[in-house]
This record gives C-alpha cells, structure tokens and sequence, in this order.
C-alpha cells in the first residue's frame, strides 16, 4: 500500500563490489508496484530499468546527473508517468514470479515426464 502511492523510488548507493552483487530488493519491490526507480547504473536489474525505461539510471557519484534526474522528478510529471507504466510492463513482462519462473517450470515438467 504504501509503495504504491510512491510516484518514484530512490535506491542509490555507492558502487562497491558487494552492492554490484547484492539482490536489489527496495528497487524490485517499487517496480511490482509500478513505481519507477532512481537506481545506479551497474547493478543485475540495472540493464532491464533501462530496457523497459522503467525509471533513471544514474551514478551516484554525479552530484550533477542527480540534479538533473530529480529535476525532472519533480518538473515533468509526464516523464514520471511514461516511466511508470515502463515500470509496469517490467513487471509484467520480466519480473512477475509467474513469469520469470516459466522457464525453470518447463525443465521441471520435462525433466519429470522423461524420468
């Protein structure tokens, strides 16, 4: 409930190799909730924010790329809205448990009807 009122999730934080390792929850959980996300560039999920235009990408280090992300944030509510439903078809598409573990469905089925 309350993510779901959230119009942007931010999950910024310094690269380090354990953070460029480490499952990216807070961000998971806003996009199933089609919530766009403010998130580094180099993480696992990093790649389908950018695939689906499900949020912003920026590094963190870059006080003036933040500036400009939030800018937008906060001025074009329009941007905020095509993120979201990018954020939505994510999850949809990619994300959703049901799908994301389709694959791994089938190999069990055919693993079983073959043994």
């Amino acid at each position: 409930g309350l993510m779901g009122r959230a119009d942007v999730a931010v999950d910024l934080f310094e690269r380090t190799l354990e953070r460029e390792y480490a499952v990216v929850t807070r961000t998971i959980v806003a996009l199933s909730c089609g919530v766009p996300v403010v998130h580094p560039p180099f993480t696992e999920v990093s790649p389908l924010v950018a695939a689906y235009d499900a949020g912003w990408l920026v590094d963190p280090a870059d006080a003036e790329a933040v500036d400009a992300v939030f800018e937008e944030v906060v001025g074009r509510p329009e941007v905020v809205a095509a993120k979201a439903a990018g954020a939505r078809r994510l999850w949809r598409e990619a994300l959703d448990p049901e799908v994301a573990t389709a694959p791994l469905a089938r190999l069990a089925r055919r693993l079983l009807s073959a043994g």
